[in-house]
């Protein structure tokens, strides 16, 4: 007897499996639906293979037959309908895929990136916001709508030979590029893209542009450059710094200009940002802790965090002279400004580069170099870049550091106070017999395995 749908209809829960033919059975089901089965022995196994086509009725005879006649000739062939279905699915996954990624454009990763940052407690100042936005924006505008999928290698040295020989600003074309190789690295960690094309730059000095994360004062250039400042801010002694073979000029020893020079040893005893030194507010320094605890907390200028940070002996000199001299709310006041800090300690750092014009490891002193210095010294001494990264505020110990108390701040300065101490005490010369500064290395990899994190921190903060 044919069966037809009017067979399927009538079918009811608990009734045997109806033969429809060649493999193709009905089961009915407790929800009223009838389940379409296709059964059929393949060669290699000693049970048959048994598989749901669909439900009646959103899968009517004639369709479920057809898939039956499909699978049929699926197991002659010797291909079990699952693994084809199978790769059916992952066929359809990579093609939704490829769509979806090739719906991203540069406009919308930017977005996304951010995002991300903020996510994973990695919010940019907002002058790094800005500025990433101005620069990919702008270098990259006509790329803007377009899919990150069709920025090649290719467009990436186009655009730097575009920028550095017709329009003259080949450091703005770099800086944007390393924005993006930043913002393509997350892409290619979401599986958007293969890969990154800024990597065409890795290795490539004179294309790539890339500092020298090498840029350090050795360990007797510290302490050269901490004994021209403590004698330069002595009254007593800083004018034979106006006498040969010095040959100063008066402006370079005044006040504000002594201030500068604390600020920049304080930058060099803390391995932190300029912005971050020369904002520091009395109210957030405790000079006399109850407990001993001597400390300072700092805003981080690139995640907007909080901060502890121990103040050792050398540290102290510096506050208490600033606290003699206090003007204002702020540890290095402006004398143009009211309430406010100084904007910048670049007139000291050119006096400074005057009384030591040639370095080993470094064109000249700046706030990277001290920075750098502090982190090379650090891990020379043998502190882990993940220790140097939280005693410079490069990385967050919790995972909520918006909320970080004060207690937090605390005893999280009491924590890195051993190695503060260390690491100051050897950029004043306090050093084992043994001891050999070390560049971190430059293409992130260490005893500890890979990491980049120190190359990313110098590179975007800028002074």
């Amino acid at each position: 007897m044919a069966v037809s749908e009017i067979h399927i209809r009538r079918l009811s829960y608990g009734d045997p499996e109806l033969n429809v033919g060649r493999g193709l059975r009905a089961r009915a089901q407790k929800d009223g639906s009838v389940s379409w089965i296709f059964m059929k022995h393949m060669k290699g196994r000693t049970s048959p293979v048994r598989v749901k086509l669909g439900a009646y009725p959103d899968m009517v005879m004639d369709e479920a037959e057809e898939k039956a006649k499909k699978y049929r000739q699926l197991i002659i062939d010797g291909i079990h309908p699952h693994d084809y279905e199978m790769e059916r699915r992952k066929d359809r996954e990579l093609i939704v895929a490829e769509q979806e990624a090739r719906a991203i454009t540069l406009r919308s990763l930017l977005e996304d990136y951010e995002k991300s940052r903020e996510i994973y407690s990695k919010g940019d100042a907002p002058r790094t916001m800005k500025d990433r936005r101005n620069a990919i924006t702008s270098v990259f505008e006509e790329w803007l709508d377009k899919p990150i999928q069709d920025i090649t290698k290719k467009t990436i040295e186009n655009k730097i030979y575009e920028w550095s020989s017709q329009r003259g600003s080949k450091g703005q074309a770099l800086k944007t590029i390393r924005y993006l190789s930043a913002m393509m690295n997350y892409a290619k960690r979401m599986d958007i893209i293969p890969e990154n094309p800024c990597e065409i730059l890795k290795g490539r000095q004179s294309i790539g542009g890339r500092r020298d994360v090498r840029e350090f004062l050795e360990i007797e250039e510290s302490v050269d450059l901490l004994a021209h400042i403590s004698n330069l801010i002595n009254v007593g002694l800083n004018k034979e710094f106006l006498k040969a073979p010095y040959n100063l000029s008066p402006k370079e020893i005044t006040p504000i200009r002594l201030m500068m020079f604390e600020a920049i040893a304080l930058e060099l005893l803390t391995g932190l940002r300029k912005r971050e030194v020369l904002g520091l507010c009395w109210e957030d320094v405790h000079l006399n802790d109850p407990d001993g605890e001597d400390h300072f907390k700092f805003i981080k200028s690139k995640q907007q965090e909080a901060m502890g940070v121990p103040i050792t002996k050398p540290m102290r000199a510096i506050f208490k002279r600033r606290l003699e001299d206090r003007k204002n709310d702020y540890v290095f006041p402006s004398p143009k400004k009211v309430n406010a800090p100084i904007d910048n300690e670049r007139g000291a750092m050119d006096t400074l580069n005057k009384l030591m014009p040639t370095l080993k490891s470094a064109p000249k002193i700046g706030s990277q170099v001290l920075r750098k210095t502090f982190a090379t010294t650090a891990y020379s001494l043998g502190y882990s870049l993940e220790q140097i990264g939280l005693f410079t505020g490069h990385t967050s110990a919790i995972a909520n550091t918006k909320v970080a108390t004060q207690a937090y701040v605390t005893r999280q300065a009491e924590s890195h106070r051993s190695g503060f101490e260390t690491i100051n005490f050897a950029l004043m010369g306090d050093v084992p017999d043994e001891f050999l500064l070390q560049a971190i290395p430059q293409d992130g990899e260490d005893e500890f395995g890979e990491y980049d994190e120190y190359d990313e921190y110098v590179e975007e903060d800028g002074n």
